[in-house]
């Protein structure tokens, strides 16, 4: 018992480090020693795990997968050094987050149970709205070094860790429309409103819509008639508590319908895959993610000053033009698998999960940062888990039912 409990504080301490300590501005570049710490502790705990203890594993589905994105990892440090003539070093510290999918290999060696991981999240979407609000109503006192800006009748903080908070809102929006317990609806409608004062149009529209999914195709829904009327009372609550903030998202929505193909995503997206590219090997490769200390990252900012063209608001295309092919494919393995992999009925909102994630691509990619990542590792070790294990909620694993990796 007291192993199992160090265990999981080994898995919180590797999230909190993967967050950057959640980028508190005091803390200055230790945000960025917090990330390489994180790293550090998964290396050495697979080492001393790998050494001393028994090889009995559950079975890891996701493995080739994550070959395809270490090699990424790999090719496109080479095509920056050669291409856009970034260094080894620099291109090895600008991509250190990769080394976190190292995570899932570790989750494995510690054999966490899935009911502690679900504890965990609860934890993290709880701070997460606690550090949002305290953001929120301190600013423009700046708590956290991430990017804020007073927009659309609200204050914008993309704070790490706000996976977690999704994955929270899934959850309570699963059992709920099992239960009908009115506690998670209003978990879920309080999860909800942090993603309405962000003002993000794409994440609230990804939101309601996997809702309406999981009441259409969800089979052990209680009461649909009830379900409804529930949703019709939140979103009128929530509509009310802040029709400022969805009025001006209507005018800036109806300002980015209009520009058309003018919209900056699309010429964003037009310029990084035509004009940006130096080599057709970097259409395999990628082109290595840009260092504050190159010459190929004083480019990348010329061309968020110039052009208004920034890598990470085009999401998938992004990250293919930073790591290339191989790692576009990695990804897509890793949602395939996801997807075909049946698991235990408990855990389907890990399948919701998936599925949100999978539409917000288009805007939005986080398998190149860290705090994503042992995110998506947890799932995936959740989806192994659940996938040939009866009772994972048993204190004790089963170990007849796992299989040698």
């Amino acid at each position: 018992m007291l192993l199992k409990r160090v265990n999981n504080l080994f898995v919180i301490l590797i999230i909190v480090c993967s967050t950057g300590v959640f980028n508190l501005s005091k803390l200055g570049s230790g945000q960025k020693a917090a990330e390489l710490m994180g790293v550090g502790i998964i290396v050495a705990l697979l080492v001393i795990h790998l050494a001393y203890s028994d090889q009995v594993t559950f079975k890891k589905n996701f493995v080739p997968f994550l070959f395809l994105i270490f090699l990424s990892f790999i090719t496109s440090m080479i095509t920056a050094s050669y291409v856009r003539e970034q260094s080894f070093s620099i291109s090895l510290f600008t991509q250190r987050a990769l080394f976190y999918y190292l995570f899932y290999f570790l989750l494995h060696q510690l054999k966490i149970r899935p009911r502690d991981l679900e504890i965990i999240f609860i934890i993290f979407g709880i701070l997460h709205i606690c550090l949002y609000l305290i953001q929120y109503f301190a600013y423009p006192k700046i708590l956290f070094d991430v990017f804020m800006i007073s927009d659309r009748g609200t204050i914008r903080i993309y704070l790490s860790g706000s996976d977690y908070l999704a994955l929270c809102y899934f959850m309570s929006m699963y059992v709920w429309l099992k239960t009908n317990r009115i506690i998670y609806a209003v978990y879920m409608l309080g999860c909800f409103s942090i993603f309405v004062l962000l003002g993000g149009r794409q994440t609230m529209a990804l939101m309601v819509l996997v809702l309406i999914l999981a009441l259409l195709f969800t089979r052990r829904v209680k009461s649909r008639l009830f379900v409804m009327v529930m949703i019709a009372g939140g979103a009128v609550c929530i509509f009310y508590m802040f029709q400022d903030i969805f009025k001006e998202i209507l005018v800036t929505s109806n300002r980015d319908r209009s520009q058309g193909s003018s919209y900056v995503r699309i010429q964003a997206t037009k310029f990084f895959l035509t004009t940006f590219f130096k080599t057709p090997v970097a259409y395999i490769t990628g082109n290595g993610v840009p260092g504050n200390n190159s010459a190929y990252g004083s480019e990348i900012s010329l061309i968020r000053l110039s052009k208004g063209f920034y890598l990470g608001d085009i999401g998938m295309v992004g990250s293919y033009i930073m790591y290339g092919a191989f790692f576009v494919l990695g990804v897509a393995g890793i949602f395939f698998k996801a997807f075909t992999i049946k698991i235990q009925e408990h855990f389907r909102y890990v399948k919701l999960m998936f599925f949100g994630s999978l539409l917000s691509l288009v805007t939005g990619s986080g398998f190149g940062a860290a705090d994503y990542i042992c995110f998506i590792c947890c799932l995936m070790y959740i989806v192994d888990v659940t996938s040939v294990s009866n009772d994972p909620f048993n204190e004790e694993i089963n170990t007849t039912k796992l299989n040698s990796q």
